[in-house]
């Protein structure tokens, strides 16, 4: 999962989040699972049943907007639903209640900014083979072996291909066959996440 009950903290501070009930995660935990899913037209089930401190949820944490917009609706969707229960009342906490609300409102202007951040991973990127089986990027990507991890897939355009990843570093992605003529440039893109170009939530 993409959160932490760390992460709930300040305007999002869930009741007794340092002692939390077991209904409580479980509910976290079922309000990501459906916001993965309506964001990820693929691999919605990575970012479900990895780590937080993994890829590709390390690196998704550091783009800017997924951290708010998964915040924002796990928020709404938990203070709706223990209000919804009967369990608290309104007026027992209005501040948070009409916090949830509005952050109910937020999540569009969210997503807009997961999805430019998320945009350069989306497109080809060009690199050069140093090696038969390894690219070089032109510049650092620190994000880069926070989102992908060995066995994750990249797509080359030149070879039409899509091949596994054995090592990524913020500056080379080594694959597992040796495909590449060492001097040549190749266009590639990840090939393990794609956000949905119109996103839609509950």
């Amino acid at each position: 999962m993409l959160l932490q009950l760390t992460d709930f903290q300040g305007e999002y501070r869930l009741h007794n989040v340092n002692n939390p009930d077991p209904d409580l995660v479980a509910a976290i935990d079922q309000a990501q699972t459906v916001l993965s899913y309506a964001l990820f037209a693929q691999g919605a089930p990575l970012v479900i049943n990895n780590l937080p401190t993994v890829p590709p949820n390390a690196g998704l944490r550091q783009l800017n907007g997924f951290l708010d917009i998964y915040l924002a609706y796990v928020f709404s969707h938990v203070q709706l639903g223990v209000l919804g229960a009967g369990t608290r009342k309104n007026s027992e906490h209005p501040g948070q209640n009409a916090y949830a609300t509005r952050n109910f409102f937020m999540i569009a202007d969210y997503y807009r900014k997961c999805y430019t951040s998320f945009y350069p991973y989306a497109r080809p990127a060009t690199a050069t083979a140093t090696a038969t089986d390894t690219l070089t990027l032109p510049n650092p990507d620190p994000i880069l072996p926070l989102l992908l991890a060995p066995g994750m897939r990249i797509f080359v355009l030149q070879l039409n291909t899509t091949l596994t990843l054995a090592s990524i570093t913020a500056t080379t992605l080594q694959v597992t066959t040796t495909p590449f003529t060492v001097g040549n440039n190749y266009d590639w893109v990840q090939d393990e996440l794609e956000l949905v170009s119109k996103f839609s939530y509950i």
